[in-house]
């Protein structure tokens, strides 16, 4: 099983740092720039974080559910 997601920032101050977590399950889990996609191999909810150079934060959760 996978499944992809992909997130789009705009806004913010310069560079855009995305994380996942958990990690497990989840490629890859770290990215830079205005685009982030990530495959996503566990049945699990994700936390996806974006952050800026400024520091400013947005979260999403991304629930994979099994096939």
């Amino acid at each position: 099983m996978t499944d992809r997601a992909a997130f789009t920032a705009s806004g913010g101050n310069g560079t855009y740092n995305w994380s996942v977590s958990p990690t497990i399950g989840v490629d890859p889990t770290t990215g830079t720039g205005s685009t982030f996609t990530a495959v996503y191999n566990s049945a699990v909810i994700y936390q996806v974080t974006l952050r800026d150079t400024a520091g400013s934060t947005a979260n999403c959760a991304v629930r994979v559910q099994a096939f």
